[in-house]
């Protein structure tokens, strides 16, 4: 899902560099067993090109922008004692 969208699609919102933010995202698969001892691993990523469709990281209109809208992003995991990343997984 793209993070301008985690408000819901009808309402994008651009990110603010370094301000965190809380990114609901529910997984669409159901039969997921973590057990005690096993690890997951989180991909944080900008893009899934060329998967899916090109990401100008920045926000632009994404079927109008030029070349020169796609520029270079930086993704930053905070780990900071009072606003680190995380990833919460909830026992169903």
């Amino acid at each position: 899902v793209r993070g301008r969208y985690r408000d819901g699609f009808a309402r994008p919102k651009a990110f603010v560099p370094g301000n965190p933010e809380t990114v609901p995202f529910r997984t669409t698969d159901i039969a997921h067993t973590f057990r005690a001892g096993h690890r997951i691993m989180v991909q944080v990523q900008s893009s899934w090109f060329p998967l899916t469709e090109r990401n100008p990281q920045q926000y632009v209109d994404l079927w109008r922008c030029a070349a020169s809208d796609f520029v270079p992003c930086r993704v930053t995991l905070f780990h900071q004692r009072d606003r680190a990343s995380s990833l919460t997984v909830y026992k169903l």
